[in-house]
């Protein structure tokens, strides 16, 4: 699972409709869409699918082509080769200028495995790092899918339990990385520990 604290600016890319949830409750669920440049001149568009308390008089306010900001709970997700972001809010959603930075900015909290080789590095003060990927898995009715996030730890960390392989649980600042128009999450960790699965999970 990969959960993520958020501050999320972008354009409306369609507009709010009203809801009903399970229990009957109503919200409103629109999209924006947030564009990212890469490092090499590429970029790429992340789409974020919203949803948040409100009701039909609600939702007219949130029309395609406004921007607008929003704090709340990112479910990162990938399902039949296609990721998915989900963005559940319960404050208020703010109308804000053109001219505000598109920006997805926060923390990440990652369960999953370490997948291949955990690498040290050393930067050029001599400060010694790691570098390695990790895979969590989701599924939806019977289909499965698996995010990949990049990591890298400022510390180099030597316990028994960090390898290859390993379920943890990892916590840290939300990154993306787009190289040749492709969108890569990646994680500055501030906390690695041992992660065990349930059974539910495991199936």
């Amino acid at each position: 699972m990969i959960k993520c604290n958020v501050t999320a600016c972008g354009i409306i890319s369609n507009s709010a409709v009203e809801k009903q949830s399970k229990d009957g409750k109503s919200f409103i669920s629109f999209s924006i869409t947030i564009p990212i440049a890469g490092s090499d001149g590429s970029g790429a568009e992340l789409q974020v699918f919203v949803s948040a308390p409100g009701n039909k008089e609600t939702a007219e306010r949130y029309s395609t082509g406004r921007r607008v900001r929003m704090n709340g709970t990112l479910y990162i997700r990938r399902i039949d080769d296609r990721t998915y972001y989900n963005l559940r809010t319960d404050e208020g959603i703010e109308i804000v200028k053109s001219t505000e930075a598109d920006s997805l900015t926060g923390s990440i909290d990652f369960k999953g495995k370490i997948k291949g080789e955990i690498t040290e590095r050393t930067n050029k003060n001599g400060h010694k790092f790691q570098t390695f990927s990790g895979v969590s898995q989701d599924k939806d009715g019977e289909k499965k899918g698996w995010v990949w996030v990049r990591f890298l730890s400022p510390t180099s960390i030597q316990q028994d339990f960090f390898k290859p392989e390993a379920y943890v649980e990892i916590k840290g600042e939300l990154q993306f990385h787009i190289y040749q128009g492709n969108v890569n999450i990646e994680c500055r960790t501030s906390s690695i520990e041992p992660w065990e699965l349930t059974a539910t999970q495991k199936e």
